[in-house]
């Protein structure tokens, strides 16, 4: 049941920064001339999104009760893939603000630290 939750978990996590990274792109390419935060993440995004398409793609074929593969190479790519995502996300909230880009990433360091994690 465990890697059935973990994996679930997984999926809905990387699809989630999946569709925000390319939503963010789709929405920037009608900006003339990209500021340098927009820069900053649009180049996140671009690198996460291959990275979040291929390990969404490896969790959709694999069967609810199988373990989510976890091999050196596999977990630094994903969590490269989501702390980019992160950045990219974090990079927006400056464009507009850097009040906002702060209380971004004190909130997500906030709950990231509060609320429980598998360890399994």
């Amino acid at each position: 049941m465990a890697s059935y939750f973990r994996r679930e978990t997984n999926l809905f996590a990387s699809t989630g920064l999946l569709g925000t990274c390319i939503i963010a792109l789709v929405e920037y390419s009608s900006i003339p001339e990209l500021s340098k935060a927009l820069f900053v993440s649009a180049t996140c995004f671009a690198v996460a999104i291959p990275i979040l398409a291929l390990y969404v793609e490896t969790l959709t074929h694999i069967r609810k009760d199988e373990a989510v593969p976890a091999n050196p190479w596999t977990v630094t790519l994903v969590v490269g893939g989501y702390v980019l995502a992160y950045v990219g996300i974090a990079a927006l909230f400056y464009h507009f603000d850097t009040l906002l880009c702060v209380a971004f990433v004190v909130v997500s360091v906030a709950a990231f630290s509060i609320f429980p994690r598998s360890t399994n």
